[in-house]
């Protein structure tokens, strides 16, 4: 991975949370780019990030139900529309399917079943 190398990585942090930008990158022997970035975030402490670029947004209309499809990783940005939806509206009906080729890939259901239990209107299915 050299200073010309970019890659796409999705952003959980909220637009609420301006201190800090958080990254969730699937790391691990079967992805040796993603063990390069996380060599270089751990040695260097820093990145420089070129943002944002995606297509993917909570849009205005917070009175109708809300359904949020992700699959490994690519909960990172459904993460940060859920928090803003909540944020929004708490009361609002919402449906998150997140799948993984296996349950213990689903790296943040502990904290998504926390907020079911506070959002009585948020449902979490779990996808394996």
């Amino acid at each position: 991975m050299d200073e010309r190398d970019k890659r796409p990585f999705s952003m959980a942090s909220t637009p609420a949370e301006q201190e800090f930008i958080e990254l969730h990158i699937g790391a691990s022997e079967l992805n040796l780019y993603a063990m390069a970035v996380m060599d270089r975030i751990l040695k260097e402490r820093e990145i420089e990030v070129d943002i944002p670029h995606g297509e993917a947004w909570l849009r205005d209309d917070e009175d109708r139900p809300l359904i949020l499809i992700a699959g490994g990783t690519g909960f990172s940005y459904v993460r940060s529309i859920l928090l803003s939806a909540l944020a929004r509206n708490p009361d609002r009906d919402i449906a998150i399917y997140w799948g993984g080729r296996e349950a213990k890939h689903l790296y943040d259901l502990a904290e998504l079943e926390a907020l079911s239990i506070k959002h009585p209107n948020l449902r979490i299915e779990p996808v394996g």
